[in-house]
């Protein structure tokens, strides 16, 4: 048996990267189930530049789901599994301004406020952990990856519940 300062350090390391590995894994299957139980999922189309894309989003629609948004999550998620989640649309239910910010949001998010008829009006990257205020009028706000495919101008259609 060699009993080497080296051989205990490497060793200690790897179970510490295999633990951490593991960690993350878990809170990330952990992170998927509170999305998937929490917010109901529904489909959107996405129309502009003349085309529509059809995708899923999770819909955060009372008071309590839009406080908790994305806080806390490492990813978008998965709709349930359902192909192409777009990511969470906040929906009011009237035309105001609505303020978000990033505390306790780790993963960076495309803000998109869309007007009562479904047009996009405001587009703005939200930096992750930011107290800063983003405000603009809207009856939804659509977050989702930095890299959407989605401009001031085009139309998000929620279906029919």
């Amino acid at each position: 048996m060699v009993n080497s300062p080296l051989l205990l350090v490497t060793g200690a390391a790897a179970v510490l990267a295999i633990s951490l590995l593991f960690l993350m894994q878990n809170g990330s299957a952990q992170n998927q189930r509170q999305l998937d139980s929490y917010f109901r999922v529904s489909n959107v189309t996405v129309s502009g530049s003349g085309t529509a894309r059809d995708y899923s989003v999770y819909v955060a629609s009372n008071y309590s789901q839009q406080a908790q948004g994305y806080m806390n999550q490492t990813s978008l998620g998965d709709c349930t599994g359902r192909p192409n989640c777009l990511g969470m649309l906040f929906v009011f239910g009237y035309q105001g301004d609505e303020c978000f910010w990033m505390k306790n949001t780790e993963i960076a998010l495309k803000q998109l406020w869309i007007s009562d008829n479904g047009v996009v009006t405001y587009s703005a990257n939200a930096i992750p952990y930011s107290t800063t205020s983003i405000c603009a009028s809207g009856s939804m706000v659509l977050e989702t990856s930095p890299v959407a495919n989605i401009s001031v101008g085009d139309k998000i259609i929620l279906a029919a519940h």
